[in-house]
């Protein structure tokens, strides 16, 4: 998918406009309403803020991201092979809990892998759709922004 075709979109999902239809594959459709759900429960859409500290002044970054954390490993997995895109690492079990199981990570920063992957798995969101659009709304403006300060 080009890059004028995901700005298309993420315009028309920021005005409101349902785009739910643009996907014609049904194995595709099942794989993105998949890992919706998992978004929708173990997932996470963050704005990092990043504080760099060069020698003459303090220059604040903000990173946008989305994380999926558990204890299946198999599904962290499929998410990474499916996608394609993104990071996996494996957290260790928690100290002082004897019952603890080690915890799978699936996190995304790249904004143009954000942006693709949002406009792709918004349509199926039921619980984090609003994040999800406001994530991609901040990605869209931080990229789209002529003067920007603070590292928007």
């Amino acid at each position: 998918m080009g890059s004028l075709t995901i700005k298309l979109l993420v315009v028309l999902y920021l005005y409101g406009y349902n785009t739910g239809g643009i996907m014609h594959d049904n194995q595709r459709q099942t794989s993105w309403a998949y890992i919706a759900g998992i978004l929708d429960a173990d997932g996470c859409f963050m704005i990092m803020k990043n504080n760099n500290k060069s020698q003459r002044r303090k220059n604040v970054t903000y990173i946008p991201g989305i994380k999926i954390a558990m204890i299946e490993e198999e599904a962290i997995k499929f998410i990474r092979d499916d996608v394609g895109m993104g990071k996996y690492r494996l957290e260790g079990a928690r100290k002082g809990r004897t019952n603890s199981k080690p915890i799978f990570q699936w996190y995304l920063r790249n904004k143009k892998d954000l942006t693709y992957f949002l406009v792709k798995v918004i349509p199926f969101l039921k619980v984090k759709k609003e994040r999800a659009k406001f994530l991609l709304s901040f990605i869209y403006n931080s990229e789209n922004c002529i003067d920007c300060c603070y590292g928007l």
